[in-house]
Order: C-alpha cells, then structure tokens, then sequence
C-alpha cells in the first residue's frame, strides 16, 4: 500500500463531520475501517466523540487485530458494539507470507479477548475472507467450528 501523506488524509474533525450530516439524513451504524485504525493518534478521542452524536445507534469497527488487544477495554467503555477482526489464516508461516509481517500472535490475542469480553451470541466466521490467486482458501489449523 503507497504512503499517503498526512495532509492528504481526512483529519477526525472532517471525519465526525461527516458522520453527523450522515446520522442527520438517517444513518444510524457507522463502521470505521482501514486495517489499523489505532495507528493514527488519537482514534480513541474520535470514537468517543463519535459515540456521543445521539442519532448514532452502532459504531463497529475493522481491524487487522495488531494494536487492537491492548484497547479491548477501552472499546468496551468507549461502547463498540461490534468488531470485525481480519484473519486470513491461523497457519504462522502462511500469515507472514499473506502479510510480510509475524503478528498473528498479537491478533489471536485480539481475538481472544474480545471473546472473553463479548461471548459468540450471533456471529459470522468466514474464513479466507481475501481472495488470493493461487492459493488454497482453506485455513489450516482452523477450528472445526469457527468460533
């Protein structure tokens, strides 16, 4: 992915903007995304402040799970209800060869504190969620039911 620079990028006070006009015209859910969402400073402050707008009834976000666990909490409090974790694979030699990066520890811990927080009621597991040309969509190692 090219580097963007920081001027060329939605600043959070454009960003909550956006989502007030949004919630005025009917939006009610809000999911923020981009893979690393906690890698900007102070993505906290802006979901708190997002929380707050009161036509917003769900904020949920997406990540990629690497800066994620330390924050379980924080998310909690802050009232996400619901985080979409992205997890290509549990094999660790095929998650550093899909991401170039050996983090698939920092993201199961991801995963299994939001398990821990928020027990599975109703969710969705669907492996391989990238399609990758050339490459099985099978997870090795994957539970026999996604938990």
């Amino acid at each position: 992915m090219p580097f963007v620079p920081h001027e060329e990028i939605l600043r959070f006070e454009e960003l909550e903007r956006l989502v007030r006009i949004c919630t005025a015209l009917g939006i009610r859910k809000v999911r923020v995304t981009g893979g690393k969402p906690f890698s900007r400073r102070g993505c906290l402050d802006f979901l708190r402040r997002l929380r707050g707008i009161d036509q917003l009834k769900s904020l949920h976000i997406t990540t990629n799970g690497v800066k994620t666990a330390r924050l379980l909490a924080d998310l909690q409090e802050i009232g996400v209800a619901g985080i979409n974790l992205s997890l290509d694979t549990l094999d660790p030699l095929r998650f550093r060869d899909i991401t170039r990066r050996d983090y698939l520890e920092a993201v199961l811990a991801t995963l299994q504190g939001v398990m821990a927080r928020h027990p599975p009621q109703n969710q969705q597991c669907r492996p391989g969620g990238h399609q990758l040309t050339g490459k099985s969509s099978a997870w090795p190692g994957s539970p026999k039911n996604c938990p």
